[in-house]
């Protein structure tokens, strides 16, 4: 199955970084560099999971997740919203506007992937991600109430 993940930065050395990683793990790749490009990108088309820097252009991460969730097409995807560890304060609204998980930047990758696996898995990321120990990623999924945040 081919699984989309839109990231939507406007950090050109952060959507690099993740391609291959995320495409050799077998996940498709789709990327936003603003608020816009994000909300239309996601509608065309319909990723399995989001991933939001904190602060883009037209648009800040909380007004983006309110948006996407609106959407009944996005009421259950996966948004992680990510950013400088000074937005952890906000983390609160972030979950508040419906975000999965909010991870400080610089991305921990084995967190990032474990997190990826946990909410949506498949057969090639489970053989070749580096998974957080405890972490099962073939347990039920997780409601929209789940929240993870890290610091």
């Amino acid at each position: 199955m081919n699984r989309r993940i839109l990231i939507a930065d406007n950090d050109e050395e952060v959507r690099n970084g993740l391609q291959p990683l995320l495409s050799n793990a077998g996940y498709t790749t789709l990327f936003a560099v603003d608020g816009i490009g994000l909300i239309e990108r996601a509608r065309k088309h319909q990723p399995h999971l989001v991933m939001v820097d904190f602060c883009l252009p037209a648009g800040n991460a909380i007004a983006l997740v309110q948006t996407l969730r609106r959407f009944p097409e996005f009421e259950r995807t996966p948004i992680f919203v990510f950013g400088a560890r000074e937005y952890r304060t906000s983390a609160g609204e972030v979950f508040d506007s419906g975000a999965t998980a909010f991870l400080p930047k610089p991305l921990n990758l084995q967190v990032l992937f474990s997190l990826i696996a946990r909410f949506m898995p498949s057969e090639t990321s489970i053989n070749s991600l580096n998974l957080v120990q405890g972490v099962d990623p073939w347990s039920p999924q997780p409601t929209n109430s789940s929240r993870v945040f890290f610091d």
